[in-house]
């Protein structure tokens, strides 16, 4: 029961998903929309579990200076059993343009997340035990962009996080944990204009701990990006 309260918070906490790119005349941008992911809580390298949830994702992206960029971003959301979760991210990275319709942007940050939520042990005849987790979660990454015409760009990251947690189950459990794993994203920017541009991407992400206990998430995102 331990293992499934605490791979549930990376549920939340390890998803990042979705990538963003800016064009070489732009100097920022600024992304939100809907995201739903699904969950395979591990154990043992087996599915023991799948959680669902919903959630408003934003991001943002800056250069700053010479090809510096700054990374920031948002989710929130709500999931079964009425858990609510928080999470936030920064990250400086290389906006390197190799080619006319060809770019990457390597990058290093940390995410932070919070969650709150409630559960059963009912083994031992515990119910609606406040549930209550922290976590950081230090990243490399890189984000790609190619476009395929000039309203159609073909955007992309793959990235690597460590995630360290705290755990709380009022009065049975306190403890830390760690886990680590890689994310991928794909996604298709369909530009309406200079400014502004419909967004869509899935990702797919595993983290497993040396014991093979983890976590297999599966998400898509569609939005809206205004670039200034």
């Amino acid at each position: 029961m331990k293992i499934l309260s605490y791979f549930r918070f990376l549920s939340f906490c390890l998803l990042s998903f979705f990538s963003s790119y800016l064009a070489a005349e732009i100097h920022g941008k600024i992304d939100i929309g809907p995201t739903f992911v699904s969950v395979d809580i591990l154990e043992s390298g087996k599915t023991e579990d799948t959680i669902r949830f919903g959630a408003v994702k934003g991001d943002l992206t800056l250069l700053v200076w010479k090809g510096l960029a700054f990374k920031s971003g948002f989710m929130i959301g709500e999931g079964k059993k009425h858990a609510q979760f928080t999470s936030g991210y920064i990250g400086l990275g290389q906006y390197i343009p190799v080619t006319d319709k060809f770019m990457i942007l390597p990058s290093i940050g940390v995410t932070f997340s919070y969650l709150k939520t409630h559960v059963d042990f009912e083994h031992f005849q515990l119910f609606d035990l406040k549930e209550r987790f922290r976590s950081s979660s230090p990243y490399v990454g890189i984000d790609f962009s190619y476009k395929l015409t000039d309203k159609l760009t073909v955007v992309g990251i793959c990235q690597y996080a460590w995630c360290h947690t705290h755990t709380k189950i009022k009065p049975i459990v306190s403890s830390k944990s760690h886990s680590n794993g890689p994310n991928y994203s794909l996604g298709l920017d369909y530009s309406f204009n200079a400014n502004w541009t419909l967004t869509a991407g899935v990702g797919y992400n595993i983290t497993l701990s040396r014991e093979k206990h983890g976590l297999r998430g599966k998400g898509a995102k569609i939005g809206m990006a205004y670039y200034f």
